[in-house]
């Protein structure tokens, strides 16, 4: 699919996103899901969310109903966690892993101090999962994103250090950006980290992996990392398309509260 005609569809599949995101709501709402199958919903809704907030963006330039949308995705992340841990429902392992650390990326984007705290906690540190289904590129990203916010930097060095010894892997050659920015923001270094989202953006438009997705025209990672840098003090320049500069603003936002969660 185009790109024109990927955007000329993308108004349906924004909609259609939103009844399904209402429909597993009322589901949820109404009891009406097996126990073993609550933890999927809830992925689902907080994937749902995510692309609801990108369309906001994409076909509403609305800022502040995106990142309550991000938020919502964000906090059914932290609501995986914290029913994992407390085995009251069954949750996946898959669920719970690093690779999960977009949504605390999304928490940061959607300016929630709270929530991106509570999730930077509550990631990681579960290492026979990570073992199990983990990835050394995101497991070594979701380590750096949460001691970082955690103030760590001994912790993160260790794992930014690791990214940056993958720099000459060749299925990981649109990827090098993100060792370039945690180093950057890890050191304190402006020029380091708006060169290294400048590489990130670049990269992120040449990957396959986001065509024929909201993903291909507005690009978390770049914005979640940025917004990292932000609340580590570092001034940033990047305003793209796909990482446009309203969405790194601050904003005061009264955030939904979610009401169909399990006991």
């Amino acid at each position: 699919m185009s790109r024109n005609s990927y955007l000329s569809a993308f108004p349906e599949i924004f909609q259609e996103r939103k009844e399904s995101v209402d429909t597993t709501v009322n589901k949820l709402k109404t009891g009406n899901v097996k126990n073993n199958f609550i933890d999927r919903h809830y992925s689902s809704l907080a994937y749902g969310y995510s692309t609801i907030g990108m369309g906001e963006w994409l076909l509403h330039s609305d800022a502040i109903t995106a990142k309550k949308n991000f938020y919502l995705s964000a906090k059914l992340q932290e609501i995986l966690f914290q029913k994992y841990d407390d085995k009251k429902i069954a949750v996946s392992p898959s669920f719970v892993v690093m690779s999960s650390y977009p949504r605390v990326l999304l928490a940061l984007i959607s300016d929630s101090y709270q929530l991106t705290d509570s999730l930077a906690r509550l990631i990681g540190n579960r290492p026979k999962e990570e073992r199990e289904t983990g990835h050394p590129f995101a497991d070594n990203v979701g380590y750096a994103i949460k001691h970082l916010l955690l103030n760590e930097d001994a912790k993160a060095k260790t794992h930014i250090d690791a990214l940056l010894s993958m720099e000459n892997d060749e299925e990981l050659k649109l990827q090098i950006g993100y060792g370039k920015v945690l180093k950057g923001i890890l050191d304190a270094d402006e020029n380091a980290v708006n060169e290294g989202l400048k590489v990130m953006t670049d990269c992120h438009k040449k990957d396959d992996e986001y065509k024929d997705s909201p993903e291909e025209f507005f690009s978390i990672p770049v914005l979640g990392l940025a917004k990292l840098a932000m609340r580590r003090g570092i001034k940033i320049s990047i305003d793209d398309p796909i990482a446009p500069k309203e969405m790194l603003e601050h904003h005061e936002i009264e955030y939904p509260a979610i009401d169909f969660v399990a006991n």
